[in-house]
């Protein structure tokens, strides 16, 4: 999906995911020009669900031990 579709997809203002990728807060994406940014719609989902809480405390347990790697 475009960086468009990608904004859309999550419910974010337009130039959010450029923001994301400068901060590095975001998803995997691809770059298959100079200028062309791509996301893997299973990346996407695959991001949000590590982002999946039951609680705030397990929130804050999960942010407390940092950033998690996928395998």
């Amino acid at each position: 999906m475009t960086s468009a579709q990608y904004e859309e997809f999550r419910g974010l203002k337009p130039g959010s995911a450029r923001a994301e990728r400068v901060r590095g807060g975001g998803p995997s994406y691809l770059k298959p020009t100079a200028r062309k940014i791509l996301y893997k719609k299973s990346s996407v989902i695959a991001w949000m669900e590590r982002r999946s809480f039951t609680s705030t405390a397990e929130e804050k347990a999960a942010k407390l031990a940092g950033p998690a790697r996928a395998a």
